[in-house]
């Protein structure tokens, strides 16, 4: 699947809702983006382009509290 080639408001990126662009830095523009669980934060256009942001880090806090209750279970017997 080719990647795309530029950020826009509107797009989503992962759990992201690119909303408007936040200024610029050396490398390349910052956007404003709205994640799933509600949270606001600024990223910058390469990461969103090449994946490594894809949330505000909630979906990995789900997922190591989803793991942490699966490995107390285990160890408790339930």
């Amino acid at each position: 699947m080719p990647r795309a080639s530029k950020v826009e408001p509107g797009q989503r990126w992962g759990c992201l809702t690119v909303i408007d662009r936040a200024g610029n830095y050396a490398k390349g523009i910052l956007w404003t983006c709205k994640c799933d669980c509600g949270s606001v934060r600024v990223y910058r256009s390469g990461n969103l382009l090449t994946g490594a942001s894809g949330s505000c880090g909630c979906v990995r806090k789900m997922t190591q509290d989803a793991r942490r209750l699966l490995f107390n279970r285990r160890m408790v017997g339930l």
